[in-house]
């Protein structure tokens, strides 16, 4: 797996890990697992804005193709 790499722990096979060397492990190992749960997390809900942002989007440009442009404009133009 590699962890050993970033906590700077020696993995040569002839010489076990202490306790302590283990216990810094799955510290660690727990650790980048709720990182990396919590980053899928946050994925998700930017994926759902996303997803809202463009059917709001869409929705507004076939109610009234001209005034959405114009809104866009205005937008890029800085006038809110």
């Amino acid at each position: 797996m590699g962890f050993h790499r970033p906590l700077r722990l020696d993995s040569v096979l002839s010489k076990p890990f202490t306790e302590n060397e283990i216990d810094k492990l799955e510290k660690f190992r727990r650790g980048n697992f709720y990182r990396k749960k919590l980053m899928a997390n946050f994925i998700q809900w930017v994926c759902l804005i996303l997803r809202i942002k463009i059917h709001s989007s869409v929705l507004a440009m076939s109610v009234d193709p001209i005034a959405y442009s114009v809104s866009s404009l205005d937008k890029l133009q800085g006038k809110s």
